[in-house]
């Protein structure tokens, strides 16, 4: 980890979506796991924690 995130809480969907054993091609447990995100950031910043988020959730969206 880098030395800018040190003793910051990490939030990732693509971690929370592997730790769950979950299937990132579908789309409800893409949404699970972004929506357990936000429930630990809204905790995060509620306990005042400093936090680092990224994802890069695959899905199956077009753009």
């Amino acid at each position: 980890m880098l030395a800018l995130f040190a003793g910051t809480k990490r939030l990732n969907a693509d971690e929370i979506l592997r730790r769950n054993g979950s299937n990132w091609r579908k789309f409800v447990d893409n949404f699970k796991a972004m929506h357990e995100e936000l429930v630990q950031l809204r905790l995060a910043l509620a306990q005042g924690e400093s936090v680092h988020v990224g994802t890069t959730l695959a899905g199956q969206g077009k753009s």
